[in-house]
């Protein structure tokens, strides 16, 4: 995997703008620890799996993989990135019709190959929303970025309750019952208290003895931004739609590619236990993307469903590799960017013969 110290358009947003200063961490050590630190977290985990598994038996198992599981994993990961990166524009284009889709679209595909490197499955919004919040309102950037990351808890609990209420409930492990009921009404929680101002009034005035002013000043006026979305419930509800769409795309793909490789079809059972396990893996704040937490818990599934270590093993593989390389669809887009950007330089008319 391609490691990114830092990519360049944070070395130059030093501005209130682009919210990135690096007096947050005082120390770049700890900078440097923490992003280094989580190749390690997301390597352990899958050495685990592959440790434990046959590998003759595995390779083996290769070529009775159906042929079309590899190509559709790459179609349904690129047409993925592209809803997603659609939703997101939708509700940018709320507030700033100025921008087209195309743009929004390269800068979330160069946001993804950044995100590769970077710590936490949030790094690919955030990178994005620095890339909008260069030439835009910072407060609508960022009330976007928050959007966008709100609507995810609402849709995959759904997703994951109608998978929930189809499958056969009692073949769950005891107690799952009541943690899977507990997640659908803490996602809607937390989901509700983001546009409560009398909900979240208390929590502001609590982080306001320990948060710069400054800083919070900032924070307020994004949310504030958060708050003029309501008058914009045609856009929130379009977005939630094609968020919905995506997750439950990508859900039935990975069903798709279960079945190429094993010869099952455990689709409600993915639907219930997909969104769970991809709500905890860009959670984790440590690995590139929740890597690692991701095919840990996917052995989980695997063994709930008595699939063997082998296909496991397969279905790892596939994952990583028709997940990643799609990623590397920005580069061209930044090489594009870069050349642009040395060209516009080299016509200046203040430029020294």
């Amino acid at each position: 995997m391609l490691f990114v110290d830092r990519p360049f358009f944070l070395k130059n947003c030093q501005t209130e703008n682009s919210m990135v200063n690096d007096k947050k961490i005082k120390n770049p050590l700890t900078r440097q620890w923490i992003q280094r630190l989580g190749i390690p977290l997301a390597a352990v985990p899958i050495i685990w799996i592959y440790w434990r598994l046959d590998f003759h038996a595995m390779i083996s198992m290769l070529p009775k993989v159906a042929w079309w599981t590899g190509p559709m994993l790459l179609i349904a990961v690129i047409s993925g990135m592209v809803l997603q990166g659609l939703r997101w524009w939708i509700l940018l284009h709320a507030f700033i019709p100025a921008l087209r889709l195309r743009r929004a679209l390269s800068y979330h595909f160069m946001a993804v190959f950044y995100g590769t490197a970077l710590p936490s499955g949030a790094a690919p919004d955030v990178i994005k929303t620095l890339f909008v919040a260069q030439k835009n309102e910072m407060e609508t950037s960022w009330a976007a970025f928050w959007l966008t990351r709100a609507l995810g808890l609402p849709s995959l609990a759904l997703l994951s309750m109608s998978g929930f209420f189809v499958m056969d409930a009692s073949s769950l492990p005891r107690g799952w019952q009541f943690a899977l009921v507990f997640f659908y009404l803490a996602t809607g929680a937390l989901f509700a208290i983001s546009f409560s101002k009398r909900i979240t009034r208390p929590l502001r005035l609590l982080l306001e003895k320990f948060i710069p002013k400054k800083t919070l000043s900032i924070v307020g006026r994004i949310r504030q931004s958060v708050y003029c979305y309501r008058s914009r419930k045609k856009e929130i509800l379009l977005s939630f739609l094609v968020t919905v769409a995506v997750q439950a795309f990508l859900i039935i793909a990975c069903s798709l590619s279960i079945r190429g490789i094993t010869g099952t079809f455990p689709l409600w059972q993915c639907f219930t236990f997909i969104p769970i396990i991809e709500l905890i893996s860009v959670s984790f704040p440590f690995t590139p993307n929740g890597m690692g937490v991701r095919e840990t818990l996917s052995a989980g599934m695997f063994s709930y469903l008595h699939l063997s270590k082998e296909q496991l093993g397969i279905y790892v593989m596939f994952s990583l590799f028709f997940s990643l390389f799609p990623r590397l669809l920005g580069i061209p887009l930044i090489i594009h960017g870069h050349l642009k950007k040395s060209a516009a330089a080299g016509n200046r008319p203040d430029r020294k013969e």
